[in-house]
């Protein structure tokens, strides 16, 4: 729900959304979800099976001149190092290359912050630990802001340098993965983590 407020596509009922110093949501704004400059990475890979990975990530770089978009595209295809996967289709993929060619799609356009819903979760216990440090390095090699929601504790203090731990839609404690850890505000936190 939270994410779904960051990126317009629900409205809060209260409070408001800052976004650079500047209200994107609240009780007299609204900014419209494609103007809001925001990269969503989706738990179950919404890639679209009848496009290429080029093509996939092309798609998120409409409107701009082909010649630009194409040199994009194949830019952070090869961030994700899929460059010889670029003309299969999502199908003939594995798991973590379908993650990655949503991640390169999501990134292409230079979206102000990328939010990611639970992104590795459809991934095997092995698999995910080196997507997810392959995708927290190229994150922090482009310098791209992220919200990551994850239910496991373990992913949240590796990935996060802050940590925001929530029960039932409030927050309950904000810190490093350290501090959430090792100074637990309530049994709450202190049982998830």
């Amino acid at each position: 729900t939270l994410l779904r407020i960051i990126a317009g596509v629900e409205t809060p009922d209260a409070g408001s959304v800052m976004m650079n110093g500047r209200e994107i949501a609240g009780p007299t704004t609204f900014m419209e979800p494609e103007k809001r400059r925001i990269g969503f990475v989706f738990q179950d890979y919404a890639l679209f099976p009848h496009l290429t990975v080029e093509q996939n990530v092309l798609f998120g770089l409409k409107g701009q001149p082909k010649a630009q978009a194409r040199a994009r595209a194949a830019d952070m295809i090869e961030h994700v190092r899929l460059t010889d996967l670029a003309k299969r289709y999502p199908h003939t993929l594995s798991g973590g290359e379908q993650q990655r060619v949503e991640l390169a799609r999501a990134l292409a356009p230079k979206p102000d912050i990328l939010l990611m819903d639970e992104p590795f979760s459809n991934l095997d216990r092995g698999l995910r630990d080196s997507v997810r440090e392959e995708t927290l390095g190229l994150l922090r090699e482009l310098k791209t802001t992220a919200i990551m929601v994850t239910h496991d504790p373990e992913e949240a203090l590796s990935a996060g340098d802050r940590v925001v731990l929530m029960q039932q839609g409030r927050i309950v404690q904000i810190g490093t993965g350290y501090e959430v850890h090792d100074h637990p505000v309530s049994r709450y936190a202190a049982d998830f983590f």
